[in-house]
């Protein structure tokens, strides 16, 4: 936790040097939390905060990495232990099964973050309905295509508006035609 929140302690300075918005009663909330943080004297430069940021997110990296090969560790110790004692098979058991899934669970976790990178999140297609079949739908991919559906979709969905009392007399006189008069 100490790491995460030096961490987030000099992300506020950067912020603070960004924006030039005063973030130094977070700093001291977080400085209350962790004493050990080396807080500068002065207002630090924008390399000295990256220096630090830096080396907090190198010391969190290697906290995390840590704990999950102190975790490893703690389990296989754990499944030791039940299987010198009486309770050989039953905790054990549950044990390494709980192992595994946390296993799965990183290992999904790791995939997940790969694939995303080769998503732009963009529309790749669309559906359009097929006149006359309300059932099925045309897969459209072609973007110019896609762009014009989209355009036309969003006209349409703003004309409802017609007739609605902002857009007719008197609202219409006293605010203008766009609501800026």
């Amino acid at each position: 936790m100490t790491a995460k929140r030096t961490v987030s302690y000099w992300k506020l300075w950067l912020s603070e040097e960004a924006t030039k918005i005063d973030l130094h009663d977070h700093r001291s909330k977080i400085l209350r939390a962790v004493p050990s943080i080396n807080a500068p004297p002065t207002i630090p430069t924008k390399a000295v905060i990256q220096q630090h940021l830096r080396k907090a997110q190198s010391r969190l990296k290697s906290v995390v990495q840590e704990a999950a090969n102190l975790r490893a560790r703690l389990f296989e110790e754990l499944v030791e232990h039940y299987n010198l004692t009486s309770e050989k098979g039953a905790k054990a058991t549950l044990l390494l099964k709980l192992q595994k899934k946390e296993q799965e669970k990183d290992t999904f976790s790791r995939l997940r973050r790969i694939m995303r990178k080769n998503q732009s999140g963009g529309l790749s297609h669309v559906l359009l309905p097929i006149k006359g079949d309300e059932n099925n739908c045309e897969k459209i991919f072609d973007q110019e295509k896609i762009v014009k559906i989209l355009i036309e979709h969003t006209r349409q969905h703003y004309e409802q508006a017609q007739g609605t009392p902002f857009t007719i007399p008197p609202l219409t006189e006293l605010l203008g035609k766009y609501g800026t008069s």
